[in-house]
């Protein structure tokens, strides 16, 4: 009962302040769907492909970060590992709830074919995405996020040279 009185109460408290700061750090954690809209024979992933983020962001003032991301995507026989490096730009409006931003990445990734005889490739892709950041307090939100990366591929046994997908995702952003 204390956790449901905790969990309403946080839901329920007005996020005063809706800025981030110079120096601050805050933490992502996404989930959500992924299509591939151009890819390559050996990558094969043409449903079910889920992919979570972890991201991290270092605030150089109220607009403006950079950050790092993990970013694992997991599909029938294949699992693809990604890293990057993103750049930020938030429009805060300090009266309202919602933080829209754009934000522009870098996408090394590696492919990796569970099954017997598949064969992985790696890929850097660069990642331009925009989103939503809705606060329920003043260090927690939920958000949404759309972004496209096209990437080159590299690896044995590769007949295109580029890829391409759309991804939605759904998440939460946290102040350390």
């Amino acid at each position: 009962m204390r956790k449901l009185a905790l969990i309403l109460s946080l839901l329920g408290a007005q996020a005063s302040a809706y800025h981030f700061k110079a120096g601050e750090v805050w933490m992502r954690g996404l989930l959500g769907q992924v299509v591939y809209f151009a890819q390559d024979s050996s990558t094969q992933i043409n449903t079910g492909a889920i992919e979570m983020s972890l991201e991290a962001d270092y605030m150089f003032d109220s607009n403006w970060s950079v950050g790092g991301t993990f970013r694992p995507l997991f599909a029938p026989q294949r699992v693809v590992l990604g890293f990057g490096a993103h750049a930020k730009y938030r429009m805060v409006k300090k009266e309202l709830p919602v933080v829209p931003y754009a934000s522009f990445g870098v996408i090394p990734s590696f492919m990796i074919a569970t099954n017997p005889g598949g064969k992985g490739h790696f890929n850097l892709g660069l990642r331009p995405a925009a989103g939503l950041e809705y606060f329920i307090t003043r260090n927690l939100a939920l958000g949404l996020e759309a972004g496209i990366t096209p990437s080159f591929i590299f690896g044995s046994g590769t007949r295109n040279t580029m890829e391409a997908t759309f991804d939605i995702l759904f998440g939460a952003t946290w102040k350390i």
